[in-house]
């Protein structure tokens, strides 16, 4: 060694050690808190993920029933068309019918109801 230079004792460096450890001691204590600030972040996001994951599910039970109950309305609705068209037909065979039963009710009445003036002309004359 040199002149002035001190070696250092086993005591500062002792003490240096302690000063070090004690800072680290420390920096240790904040990432372990930053770390149980994240885990609880991270069981946060998950207990959300949870949750979407229901209400994706719920939300799917109820659009699949939607879909099979559209479909129903659906086929009930076909159905009912093809009712109504029979309806329809059935409506106007019937109204072709009754037209020609008016028609020959007429040809039938028109003639009775002249026979019948000409038999009872001679009692009033």
């Amino acid at each position: 060694m040199t002149g002035g230079e001190d070696m250092p004792t086993t005591t500062d460096v002792s003490m240096r050690l302690i000063d070090e450890m004690s800072g680290l001691r420390g920096d240790i204590r904040e990432i372990m808190t930053t770390m149980r600030h994240f885990d609880a972040k991270l069981d946060r996001v998950n207990d959300d993920l949870k949750e979407n994951k229901v209400a994706a599910s719920e939300a799917k039970t109820c659009a699949d029933v939607a879909d099979v109950k559209a479909q129903k309305a659906l086929d009930e609705s076909a159905r009912l068309e093809g009712e109504i068209k029979e309806l329809q037909t059935t409506a106007k065979e019937a109204e072709k019918e009754q037209r020609a039963q008016k028609r020959w009710l007429f040809a039938t009445a028109v003639p009775i109801v002249a026979l019948a003036i000409d038999f009872i002309r001679p009692f009033f004359n």
